[in-house]
């Protein structure tokens, strides 16, 4: 029972060699490939990023080495586009969306969940976009209150950045600056 011995000489693959297994040294190779001179071998040695230099060089022979997985190809796109989740909470019966990324042709959301969702594949850079609600295209912010107006208020503080704002009133209109302070 537990770790005794059953008597049965069956240790180390029926090995008659009593001695362990030595360890390679610094000079031996863990792995020896061998191929024959009529085949070319396919084994390639790929420095780290911390062995490279700073200049490649090229020898014969380096067209058959294929390039890193970070590397960019003469016909990879750099503004491919993403997938991008858009979510409108604010409820309705019928949702759309439509921005710069689709020309502003309504897209309709689909309701799951309470909520309204859409996964659209938009390039990257700056866009703009509104949701259309019940046919209407619903205003976003709140009116601010009079306690809002003309005071600088520290929104939050996150991650070790100050988020400021400041409302102020120009005719019918509100303008709120935010301000991102790394503190």
């Amino acid at each position: 029972m537990g770790n005794t011995g059953s008597g049965n000489k069956r240790d180390r693959a029926f090995s008659t060699d009593t001695d362990p297994p030595s360890s390679p040294g610094k000079d031996d190779r863990a792995f020896e490939f061998t191929t024959s001179s009529s085949r070319k071998s396919r084994f390639i040695y790929q420095a780290s990023l911390d062995d490279s230099e700073d200049f490649p060089s090229f020898r014969k022979g380096d067209a058959d080495i294929r390039p890193r997985a970070s590397t960019l190809e003469g016909n990879s796109q750099l503004n491919a586009p993403l997938p991008t989740v858009f979510k409108w909470e604010g409820g309705g019966k019928d949702v759309c969306i439509s921005g710069t990324f689709t020309n502003w042709k309504p897209i309709p959301m689909v309701h799951s969940h309470g909520d309204f969702v859409v996964i659209l594949d938009v390039p990257e850079g700056d866009h703009q976009y509104k949701f259309m609600v019940d046919g209407q295209w619903p205003t976003l912010l709140p009116e601010p209150n009079h306690v809002m107006l003309n005071h600088l208020y520290a929104l939050s503080i996150k991650d070790g950045v100050m988020v400021l704002s400041a409302t102020h009133r120009y005719r019918k209109k509100y303008v709120t600056t935010l301000l991102y302070k790394p503190i």
